[in-house]
């Protein structure tokens, strides 16, 4: 599973995208990079990330969700 995007606003302005081999993310203050470690603990955990976003597993796109 890759995480491609995280989406909290649901406006494509403020979504942040992922590369698929490396990223690195600038410009965050405090409370933006507290969601983008948020997110990427409730990955492995099954957890709800609390925002939307994109997710790639075998070659197929799921909305980044509770569910998925």
């Amino acid at each position: 599973m890759r995480l491609l995007q995280i989406n909290p606003n649901g406006s494509d302005e403020s979504a942040l995208d992922f590369h698929p081999m490396v990223t690195v993310v600038q410009g965050l203050g405090p409370s933006g990079r507290d969601l983008v470690l948020s997110v990427a603990r409730s990955l492995p955990l099954g957890g709800d990330p609390g925002v939307g976003g994109l997710l790639e597993a075998h070659g197929v796109l799921l909305d980044l969700s509770g569910e998925t």
